[in-house]
């Protein structure tokens, strides 16, 4: 079977992840007992459906309709994602359930 082209359509929430800045979203957390920015031994990371991932400053955190959560590298995410103005307006079937 040949394979398909898809586009991805649900709209998420995104935020960067700047800790030099004190800009960490909800989710990412220390693996360690103390703060990454002042402890070597310490790394930042995201728990995700599909298991904790390391996350990088500069990386976006991304939300989706579900509540899940993961990270996509700033080049990736700039390169694939694009701002939304306005979400358009819920759809009486939406809404409904």
């Amino acid at each position: 079977m040949a394979a398909k082209t898809y586009r991805k359509t649900a709209l998420v929430t995104a935020e960067q992840f700047l800790p030099a800045i004190g800009q960490i979203p909800k989710g990412v957390y220390s693996s360690g007992l103390g703060d990454p920015r002042k402890r070597p031994d310490c790394d930042w990371v995201l728990d995700t459906k599909e298991g904790r991932h390391y996350v990088r400053g500069g990386d976006y955190i991304c939300t989706g309709p579900a509540g899940e959560q993961w990270n996509v590298e700033k080049d990736i995410f700039e390169a694939t994602y694009e701002e939304v103005s306005s979400p358009p307006p819920v759809s009486r079937e939406d809404s409904n359930g």
